[in-house]
């Protein structure tokens, strides 16, 4: 009896202790893995913080911001620092939950290991600096309703390469972000923006910018220093463009404007005016930018804003070719601006005959330029002329302006048909220096009644026409003898 009460109760007291151990060691398991991943929770205003280790290295890497109200505005260090700075060399990825109002200025300064966060449209507004230097941060979504991106929101995110800004944004503040080297995609909700503050994308990486439509004032060195910026369009909202808007941009070759609004713009602009483009785009005979009828009057012959954008729009090997009024002959420094070192022809032909080639690899100090010609009579005295000439079978230029033109430009001169296969020498004439003598300048032969001769500078010419075995210089193979210069002086020919 004794026995089977003992066996009994040693029964009982083994089952108890095995329901215990299904009891409590399940409850053990659960503490042993929550002692891997530990959290720590504090609180900041109306706001609690949550630090947690979500990948079991032992350290916090995920900061998660929970609660109803607005983060406060924080400094950049000591005590008035954003509280969950003391972990800004772990956390790689915030969790901002919704009701959360607003992140304060500075509440993720040089966060340099942050790679992502997520902010729910709660979020009304972004602090200045408060995403400064992070560094390792690629992407972001602005939440709809927040208006301003503020001073330094996201300057110095090395890594960031693509943003999101929702049609709520009207005002990108100054330096908002500036130097984010690797920023190749910025999404535009709409076209609320109206203003881009100073140096608001200096230093960024894209090769392509569209403002967006809305966008009224460019304030100075918005673009500044981004070095890969290839092409930029300014909408026809833009009313006023700062200083330096572009400059530092080294790989820019395409801005432009919408045909119809007038700009009030600085004088440094920062880049070479001849991108400043004014074209028409017309579908269905109606231009879509300003709406004007293609059918009302268009380009002038000299309108020369639109031979430097026709020049710039051309291709390498093009010809762009201009009928020039003899009355307003003076060619702008845009063109030779636009020309310069591209392998395209500039040719510009007079109403008077002649005609003016220009390549744009002759090209090497653009400035403004009057291409004027005309045909002269007595400038040069006859005694000069008849030391190199026996006949009267030569023409007198003169070239309007004055000095060095700044490339070579060559100039077709009708000379008649009757001259066909004679040869002509070109003389140039300075009477403050070479009052007695002629300066040879090249030789060529007459074509369809035609010669072409290179310029460099504007002066007085003289064109000699030789016919086989005249004059008192004889030419043979393209050789010169001068006699009337007193010496054996021998000039090869120079063939370009």
């Amino acid at each position: 009896m004794k026995k089977r009460f003992l066996k009994r109760f040693s029964s009982a007291v083994a089952s108890f202790a095995m329901m215990m151990t299904a009891v409590i060691l399940p409850a053990f398991r659960v503490d042993v893995f929550a002692a891997t991943k530990p959290r720590e929770t504090y609180f900041c205003g109306d706001l609690r913080y949550t630090f947690s280790d979500e990948d079991y290295d032992g350290a916090f890497d995920t900061l998660t911001i929970q609660g109803y109200g607005p983060m406060p505005t924080f400094k950049t260090s000591g005590d008035d620092a954003a509280p969950w700075r003391v972990q800004k060399n772990n956390i790689t990825s915030v969790i901002i939950e919704d009701g959360v109002k607003s992140i304060g200025a500075n509440a993720f300064y040089e966060f340099t290991y942050l790679e992502e966060i997520s902010v729910p449209n709660s979020v009304k507004s972004i602090g200045k600096g408060a995403f400064y230097k992070c560094s390792s941060l690629e992407s972001i979504k602005i939440p709809y309703g927040v208006d301003t991106i503020e001073n330094s929101s996201f300057g110095g995110c090395y890594a960031l390469e693509s943003v999101t800004i929702p049609e709520t944004v009207t005002i990108i503040d100054k330096m908002a972000f500036c130097y984010c080297l690797n920023l190749k995609n910025i999404n535009f909700k709409g076209n609320e923006i109206e203003i881009i503050e100073a140096a608001a994308f200096s230093g960024c990486g894209f090769k392509e910018f569209d403002i967006p439509d809305g966008v009224v004032t460019v304030k100075e060195n918005a673009f500044n220093g981004c070095k890969n910026l290839e092409a930029i369009s300014f909408p026809g909202s833009v009313k006023t463009i700062g200083t330096k808007v572009l400059s530092n941009c080294p790989e820019l070759d395409e801005v432009y404007f919408n045909c119809k609004i007038p700009l009030d713009y600085d004088e440094d602009w920062g880049f070479d005016e001849k991108y400043f483009r004014k074209e028409h785009t017309y579908v269905s005979g109606t231009c879509v930018r300003c709406g004007r009828d293609e059918n009302e009057k268009t380009i002038e012959k000299n309108d020369w804003d639109i031979v430097a954008a026709d020049i710039d729009l051309s291709l390498n090997g093009s010809t762009v070719n201009v009928e020039m009024n003899s009355k307003d002959t003076t060619v702008p420094y845009e063109v030779f601006r636009a020309l310069e070192g591209r392998r395209i022809d500039f040719v510009a032909k007079t109403d008077t005959g002649f005609v003016w080639s220009v390549n744009g690899r002759d090209v090497y100090s653009p400035k403004k330029v009057n291409l004027g010609v005309k045909t002269v009579k007595n400038e040069i005295p006859t005694s000069v002329i008849r030391r190199y000439s026996v006949d009267d079978n030569y023409k007198e230029i003169e070239l309007a302006g004055s000095g060095e033109f700044g490339f070579k430009a060559n100039l077709t001169i009708d000379v008649g048909t009757e001259n066909n296969d004679k040869t002509a020498v070109l003389y140039y004439y300075d009477e403050d220096v070479n009052n007695n003598i002629l300066e040879l300048i090249e030789t060529a032969k007459v074509k369809d009644g035609k010669v072409t001769f290179p310029f460099t500078h504007a002066s007085t010419y003289i064109i000699d026409i030789y016919g086989e075995g005249s004059g008192n210089n004889e030419i043979d193979d393209g050789v010169i003898i001068d006699f009337a210069a007193g010496e054996g002086l021998v000039v090869e020919e120079i063939i370009l």
